[in-house]
């Protein structure tokens, strides 16, 4: 049911009966139900993990003594304010782009001894990491009076892959009576844990009025990788397409809401000519 939003011929409808989709299975998270064992706390000391990392350690795409420095695409950011969250990292960096899509974020309080929060940063390319790396470690980036620092991040991350509509934008199309922005959010409430950079919800009148709603995240995976799975199984009569990442595009910070009615083909010349696609 994904769609490259640069094709309009590839968005899939999902008009099967909701009893042909099984039931999606909350994230652990939204339970309470990740409680680390003893085994899986002596495994992360022995590749080097801290306790609070949540990847999969057994993924060799997240395993760092396996990823060799040139193919790193995970940047680690400090001396960002003590009272930080995604939202305003993602939004503090758009402006500045063009980039690459982002893949994660995560956003982590002042630990004892430090003054500041820290960051990590994946994007889906190595050309877009070392882009964003140098335009930080320049000195170029400014959050409320303090420079923020950047460096590589030692838990390494490979490049995610995948095709180049992947992203952290998701648009979805429904009938007003069927979907909504506030059921959206309520069912991502209830089975996923996320952070979302904005959201746009645009009715289009007519003979087929339709709810467009625009949800951008902070993160592709985990988050919006997942929406496209829910709404199958939810609200199989949904239509669900990626859209573009803002961070992908050189755009400025008041014009990032995106007009649904534009023809996607401007943001693709954009990125084709800045080399992204």
């Amino acid at each position: 049911m994904i769609g490259d939003p640069r094709d309009k011929d590839q968005s899939v409808t999902t008009d099967e009966p909701k009893t042909c989709h099984p039931k999606f299975k909350p994230m652990d998270a939204v339970n309470q139900a990740r409680v680390l064992r003893e085994e899986d706390r002596e495994i992360r000391r022995l590749l080097g993990y801290s306790e609070s990392y949540r990847g999969n350690v057994y993924n060799p795409k997240n395993q760092q003594h396996v990823i060799p420095d040139n193919e790193n695409v995970s940047l680690f950011l400090t001396k960002l304010p003590r009272v930080y969250d995604e939202k305003k990292l993602v939004r503090a960096l758009m402006p500045h782009g063009p980039f690459d899509r982002i893949y994660a974020t995560s956003v982590t309080p002042p630990g004892e001894g430090h003054n500041g929060s820290s960051a990590k940063i994946v994007l889906f390319t190595r050309s877009g990491a070392e882009s964003l790396h140098k335009f930080i470690s320049s000195g170029k980036l400014v959050v409320d009076n303090r420079r923020v620092h950047c460096v590589w991040n030692k838990i390494k991350h490979a490049a995610p892959g995948g095709p180049n509509y992947l992203s952290r934008v998701v648009h979805v199309s429904a009938a007003p009576e069927i979907l909504d922005l506030q059921k959206l959010i309520k069912l991502l409430d209830e089975n996923i844990v996320y952070q979302l950079e904005g959201t746009d919800n645009t009715l289009v009148t007519g003979s087929r009025g339709m709810n467009r709603i625009e949800v951008r995240f902070c993160s592709f995976r985990a988050q919006a990788e997942v929406l496209p799975l829910l709404l199958s199984s939810e609200v199989p009569q949904a239509k669900v397409r990626f859209g573009v990442d803002p961070l992908s595009v050189n755009t400025k910070a008041e014009e990032l809401s995106v007009d649904v009615k534009m023809d996607d083909k401007w943001a693709r010349l954009g990125q084709f000519r800045r080399g992204y696609i």
